[in-house]
């Protein structure tokens, strides 16, 4: 909700800004996004997909990883 305070105040959700401005905005997102997930699964699988680690840190970056791949839809 801050993302998008933040975004709303720096007349970024307006349609001030050209496409190109879009464009770059989902690409950069999306390909965080799914960098961090693919470091996450990667991350569990060297830890053996333990409970302990895979519940509380492990998923932390899927939850993150998601969260920037979502902003690229609105």
């Amino acid at each position: 909700m801050l993302i998008g305070m933040a975004l709303f105040k720096l007349e970024f959700l307006s349609t001030e800004r050209s496409n190109s401005d879009y464009i770059k905005m989902m690409l950069i997102g999306f390909v965080f996004g799914f960098l961090l997930i693919i470091f996450g699964v990667s991350r569990n699988f060297n830890e053996g997909w333990i409970v302990d680690y895979s519940m509380f840190i492990g998923s932390q970056f899927n939850y993150w990883g998601v969260l920037a791949s979502l902003l690229d839809i609105y």
